[in-house]
């Protein structure tokens, strides 16, 4: 889950425009489009057409043919630049401040209860500061775009609620970059320490005690690997929910990869896939979207979509 969706179109450097019924004079291509202009992309079959990005054009290269870039509405962020502090500040007051005097929408469902405990912003873009957050949060803290609203939220990804059914050999072209995930060591336990500035220092641990149940501010009891981290943010829940989620992302297993379908059935960004496999059982399994392509042209529609964790 990148905060950035990009989107490039190519068209002809010429063409003529249809007004109504009239077709007007041949005209440059190019002139049409220019930095900013919203872009809107449907794409389907029989009429019914699905979004596939929506965001604004970012740059016209003059090349043969004309060729379009687009970003989502990460872009409204990276024009504006932010000058302020934020001292023990929850992570939705930050992105709303972020989001101020932009189109992009902030749902309190969508953004995680973490607290930041300081951010400071010198001239920082809004995807500069998003940056300086996932690092914050050990790069554990993922960002995302569907359509007009941010999502931010520790590692897993969570759902939107909405799913495919996926079905190898069927509706799935090639699904040979399936790789299955084991974890290197289930044995391992996290350990995020902060300083606070009193001196004192705040712990949180995150252990597996069986398979598929993690647990914070617990040490796993084991003499298993030990891994620790010091990072910035002293509030204590948040700590123990970094540690909770580093853990999983060391420990978790199944498939991860790329699958690559027909331009349907339609899916995106955080559905879940139900896969079925009848030669390989054990890659069948629900597991989250955390990345899409999608091809579309003379030579035909492909859409790719990327697996994260099992579900």
């Amino acid at each position: 889950a990148d905060s950035v969706n990009k989107a490039t179109i190519k068209i002809p450097t010429s063409a003529r425009v249809k007004l109504d019924d009239y077709l007007l004079e041949s005209q440059e291509t190019a002139k049409s489009f220019s930095e900013g202009t919203a872009v809107n992309i449907r794409l389907g079959y029989n009429g019914k057409l699905y979004q596939e990005f929506i965001g604004f054009i970012t740059r016209v290269n003059m090349k043969s043919p004309l060729e379009i870039e687009c970003e989502g509405f990460s872009y409204q962020l990276r024009k504006r630049t932010y000058k302020k502090v934020f001292k023990n500040t929850k992570l939705i007051e930050i992105i709303k401040y972020l989001a101020q005097g932009t189109d992009i929408m902030v749902n309190n469902k969508n953004i995680d209860d973490v607290v930041v405990t300081k951010l400071l912003l010198q001239d920082h873009s809004g995807t500069e500061a998003l940056q300086l957050l996932k690092k914050m949060f050990d790069n554990i803290l993922l960002f995302w775009f569907d359509e007009k609203e941010i999502h931010a939220g520790l590692f897993p990804a969570k759902t939107n609620g909405k799913k495919v059914k996926l079905r190898i050999g069927w509706n799935v072209i090639t699904a040979d970059s399936l790789k299955k995930k084991e974890a290197a060591n289930t044995n391992v336990e996290v350990v995020y320490q902060a300083r606070e500035r009193s001196g004192s220092v705040v712990t949180a641990r995150g252990g597996r005690r069986n398979a598929y149940k993690t647990v914070a501010a617990v040490s796993s009891g084991t003499d298993g690997e030990k891994k620790k981290i010091n990072v910035s943010l002293t509030d204590k829940k948040t700590l123990n929910k970094l540690a909770t989620s580093s853990h999983f992302k060391l420990t978790y297993d199944g498939y991860d990869g790329k699958l690559t379908l027909f331009l349907a059935p339609y899916c995106s960004l955080a559905w879940a896939a139900e896969i079925q496999d009848v030669k390989f059982p054990e890659r069948a399994g629900k597991y989250i979207i955390t990345g899409t392509e999608v091809i579309y042209g003379m030579q035909g529609a492909r859409r790719t979509i990327e697996i994260g964790n099992r579900l």
